[in-house]
Order: C-alpha cells, then sequence, then structure tokens
C-alpha cells in the first residue's frame, strides 16, 4: 500500500492571506486523509459504517465519508482509527458515543464520576479543568418512558447503560464543551426526530391502478415497432442481433405451420418482414428483440392467422402455395417433407445458411 501525502509547505506558499491558508492547510489534510482511507477502506480496522455498499459509487461514497470522519477526529486531536471506530453519522448528522466523549473529556483534564446506578436512576457528575463548580445530571427510567427513548429495546436488556450514556453525555457536554466542539451523544441522535428535509411522494388508488395496468401491458406479447428505425435499433447502435438458437426456433415454428416448399425460404422472410414492418433479406439483419417479436406471433394459433394474412391465404393451417396456385409439395417432388426434414436434420442447416 503507498499512501502519499501533500506536504503542508508546498500548499502554504501559495498564498499569505491567513484565511486562504487555512484552507489550504485543509486541502492538504483532505488529499492526505484520502489517501490513508483509499488504502485503509477493505481494512478490519475500518467499521461496517464507512465500507463500500452497492452501487457504481459505493466506494468512492464509503472513502468520502470516512475522510470526513478523519478531518472531523484531527479538529478534536484524535488519531484517524480512532475517529472512524467514534465518530459516526445519525440522522445526518455526525455524533460520538457517550463514553467515547467521557474518555475525551478526561484526557483534557476535565473530571467526570458516577454517583449512583440502578436500573432505575442513573447520576453523573463532572468538574472542568481549574473549576469548582461541579455539574451533576440524573436520569431515571420514568424521564426515558416519557421522552420515548425506551422505545429502544436496549432500555429494557442494559438499562444501566443506556441511563448513564444519556447522564454522562450531558455531563460531558457541560464539562468539556471546548474539547468536543459541540459533537452530540449518538444516544441522543439515535432517539432524537430525524430533521432532515424528506420529499413525500402521495399515492392514490388511482395511482396503484395505473401502474398495475402498465405492468399488465409489459407482460404481453410484444407488437411490431412503430418504425423501421426502432425496429432496427438505429436509436440503440449497441441492440444485440439475431442468434443462431432464435433463427433455429423461428424456422421450427415455421415448418409447424407448414410454409414450406420450393418458395418456402421467400414466403418466411416476407411473413416476418410483416411481423417486424420492415424489409427482411436474410436472418441476421434481425435483432434479438424483433427474434422474439417474430416468435411471439407465430406462437399458437395466432401463428397461422398471422401467416394467412401475411401470405394473403387461408388463416386455417395449409400448405403454402406458388403463384400458380398449385401446392409446393406437389410440384416439386425433391422437395422432403415435415416428417422427411425433420428426420434429415435439414431444417438446422438451412436455417443457418438463411440466417447469415
Amino acid at each position: 500500500m503507498t499512501i502519499e501525502t501533500i506536504p503542508p509547505g508546498s500548499q502554504l506558499a501559495l498564498t499569505a492571506t491567513p484565511g486562504q491558508i487555512e484552507l489550504t492547510e485543509w486541502v492538504a489534510r483532505a488529499s492526505s486523509a484520502h489517501a490513508l482511507m483509499s488504502g485503509l477502506v477493505d481494512s478490519f480496522f475500518v467499521p461496517a459504517a464507512y465500507k463500500p455498499t452497492g452501487g457504481a459509487n459505493g466506494r468512492e461514497i464509503a472513502i468520502a465519508n470516512g475522510v470526513g470522519a478523519i478531518l472531523l477526529g484531527q479538529s478534536i486531536g484524535v488519531d484517524p482509527l480512532t475517529a472512524l471506530q467514534n465518530i459516526y453519522i445519525v440522522h445526518g448528522r455526525p455524533g460520538m458515543y457517550a463514553k467515547f466523549k467521557v474518555a475525551l473529556c478526561q484526557s483534557r483534564g476535565h473530571e467526570i464520576w458516577t454517583d449512583e446506578r440502578t436500573d432505575e436512576s442513573v447520576t453523573v457528575s463532572g468538574r472542568s479543568r481549574g473549576s469548582e463548580r461541579i455539574h451533576t445530571i440524573t436520569i431515571t427510567m420514568d424521564m426515558a418512558t416519557r421522552a420515548g427513548w425506551t422505545s429502544n429495546p436496549a432500555y429494557k436488556k442494559t438499562p444501566q447503560d443506556m441511563l448513564w450514556s444519556r447522564a454522562a453525555g450531558r455531563v460531558s457536554d457541560m464539562v468539556g464543551g471546548s474539547a468536543l466542539f459541540g459533537i452530540a451523544s449518538i444516544e441522543d441522535l439515535e432517539d432524537g426526530p430525524d430533521d432532515r428535509v424528506r420529499t413525500i411522494t402521495r399515492v392514490t388508488a388511482k395511482d396503484v391502478q395505473k401502474r398495475a395496468l402498465l405492468g399488465a401491458a409489459k407482460d404481453e406479447p410484444a407488437t411490431a415497432p412503430a418504425t423501421a428505425a426502432e425496429a432496427k435499433g438505429e436509436d440503440d447502435p449497441g441492440a444485440p442481433m439475431l442468434d443462431a438458437r432464435q433463427w433455429d426456433a423461428i424456422n421450427r415454428r415455421f415448418v409447424e405451420l407448414e410454409v414450406v416448399g420450393d418458395g418456402q425460404k421467400a414466403a418466411r422472410l416476407t411473413v416476418i418482414s410483416r411481423i417486424v414492418d420492415r424489409p427482411i433479406t436474410r436472418g441476421g439483419e434481425l435483432t434479438a428483440t424483433e427474434g422474439q417479436m417474430v416468435l411471439d406471433n407465430l406462437a399458437g394459433n395466432l401463428g397461422f392467422e398471422v401467416v394467412g394474412q401475411a401470405l394473403g391465404t387461408s388463416a386455417a393451417a395449409g400448405p403454402v402455395t406458388d403463384e400458380d396456385g398449385q401446392d409446393d409439395d406437389a410440384t416439386d417432388p425433391a422437395e422432403p417433407t415435415e416428417q422427411e426434414w425433420d428426420a434429415m436434420g435439414g431444417a438446422e442447416a438451412e436455417a443457418e445458411a438463411d440466417r447469415g
């Protein structure tokens, strides 16, 4: 792992304005923090809150959030790994656990101690460094119930810990404000209201019905596209083309519909052109979407009707005739019957030739 840092001195030389010097220092720190976080983001030392999540930008977002925690930690004199372990975003605001706030205050010379600790009541006191004034906070289970905090199941499992966190966090704010920079306790943020701006979309019964109808329409067999450009996929040059499996399935369906005989190739292309609403001279011109459209239109009894309309013959099943009205199979003894065709495997061979 290679971590590159930007020497602060090289950045400070860019300007002599105090405000800009301070901003330039932050830019240098952010660059170093980004390099550090990029190397640590996949390690076990980074908590799950700062691990990459799903999405194309998941890794970048995780690194950016980690950089924010590291920079905030630097502001309060905390090393990067400690900051990542103890600073989290709750309801859009950064917070620290109460026990970490107490540790920070004590490291700065402030005093914090516990006077009482039971399942029903916890009292914590503290005194700022160099001051004789003592601040005392008592949090009871009755207070927690009235405030709605007890909706958190932890108040039933570990009531003393939860009450202590509330009391200790508030005493820390009183005695060590200069060390904490007003950062809230995570316990307070978790049980408090989420005041982030939200966009609420109201959905009516009509909206639900409309969406259901649209979903049903998508499930119906595809129909011919509105324009030849749409069919050819000109709006999407990367549209996948028909594959051999689809073309083989189309020709097998034509055999089942008895579109066989001396003019079967031209007849099949005529039917396909009618379905996709553009001229088709060989199977290789079809897109994969058009291939599925052809299969859908040739499925079941609908296939007989589609073939009949395209070739100007009866919608009922039956062999296709030439312009002279004669049956193809009768006028060309060399043409195998449908059963012989399948037995010889000729459908697959000729289908591949036609597709290309």
